[in-house]
């Protein structure tokens, strides 16, 4: 038997696992699976092949990278002094030893700082199922960000478990992610992101349900 460690909720009575996939409605996901038999989100040593169900979600690359960048741009502002051991702080950490530690945080210089820095929080979707899952077939479903709630109720069905609203977690206000986007920029996250937009169906300034 050969396990393989996978970040995300499991229910070893029934065999289910959601791979999480950051910056993709994790929070609000973990928040319902854990009442309903599954662990919190963590790495689970499972036997991939073995498992009844396994899902996951995946959101449009452009704006999932827009998500970190607001996040870390929130966290810079509560404590703009203060440096943690958490994962947010240690993104800025490495983005300020990136560009200099007198530069703002622009969201030009993060995407090029992406790019040479390899994080899971901006980690190509589909390299992340495949490295955890040994394949993208592993994959019983793949829901859409863009279409959390009905997406997220056809898992539940077949799970077998209460099809619940889910509660919104750690959402932010702000502007279209295509608003952040330059030509090079654009460009660039496209290069980098090709097999997630190939695979999932994405195009730049369109929502796909």
């Amino acid at each position: 038997m050969t396990l393989k460690t996978v970040f995300g909720n499991y229910n070893k009575q029934t065999g289910v696992l959601h791979v999480s996939n950051h910056k993709v409605a994790n929070t609000s996901i973990d928040c319902e699976l854990c009442e309903h038999g599954f662990t919190s989100r963590g790495f689970q040593s499972v036997n991939v092949p073995c498992l009844n169900y396994v899902f996951a979600f995946v959101r449009n690359p452009f704006d999932r990278l827009v998500s970190r960048y607001e996040h870390l741009r929130r966290r810079r502002s509560q404590s703009p002094k203060v440096l943690t051991g958490s994962p947010q702080d240690n993104n800025l950490r490495d983005y300020f030893a990136f560009v200099g530690s007198n530069k703002p945080l622009e969201f030009s210089s993060f995407v090029d700082f992406t790019v040479v820095h390899p994080d899971e929080h901006w980690e190509v979707q589909y390299d992340k199922f495949c490295r955890q899952l040994g394949s993208i077939d592993c994959l019983d479903f793949i829901g859409r960000y863009e279409n959390l709630q009905p997406d997220f109720e056809k898992a539940c069905i077949a799970c077998h478990i209460p099809v619940r609203q889910l509660r919104r977690c750690n959402s932010t206000c702000r502007k279209p992610y295509a608003e952040y986007y330059d030509s090079r920029t654009r460009q660039l996250v496209a290069e980098v992101y090709e097999k997630d937009l190939e695979v999932f169906g994405y195009e730049f300034g369109r929502v796909q349900l």
